[in-house]
């Protein structure tokens, strides 16, 4: 088993402000399971990075595939940084999307580019770290989080 610890976040907001409530949670979860999750019903966020990624152009981007579900009105957004040791150098990147929701489970790839300058990415193992963001569609809930997993880079 692997143990992952997320970072829950409840923000409510009222027409004369906001009050943010926050809740920590830690759970045991299979790697099959290792999913980012927001879970404040009505709103549901939920997103698992699907190895392997795929090497673009060389080694310039990354192909991540996303398996994703949620319920955020009318969307959510889905981050993904990626960080992968290449011989004595470190390749890294960032890439991002944002999905429909209808609740059903949808997969969608997240290209990320590599940083300019740095180390371009190539076959082994990388980190990659999804985020998850959205609202309800009348803003008074909105979550996110995160969840870092190890996968294998391929061409």
């Amino acid at each position: 088993m692997t143990r992952i610890t997320s970072r829950l976040r409840s923000v409510r907001l009222s027409r004369f402000g906001g009050c943010i409530a926050a809740a920590g949670t830690a759970a045991l979860l299979p790697d099959f399971a290792a999913a980012v999750a927001f879970i404040s019903p009505p709103l549901v966020l939920l997103a698992t990075p699907q190895p392997p990624a795929h090497l673009v152009a060389r080694g310039a981007a990354l192909d991540v595939t996303v398996e994703y579900s949620c319920t955020a009105q009318p969307n959510m957004f889905i981050e993904v940084r990626v960080t992968e040791a290449v011989g004595r150098r470190v390749a890294s990147g960032f890439g991002s999307t944002s999905v429909g929701c209808d609740g059903a489970t949808h997969r969608t790839v997240v290209r990320v580019v590599a940083t300019p300058g740095g180390a371009a990415f190539a076959r082994g193992t990388a980190v990659v770290d999804a985020s998850v963001f959205g609202c309800r569609d009348d803003f008074a809930v909105c979550g996110n989080d995160t969840i870092s997993r190890t996968v294998r880079v391929r061409p």
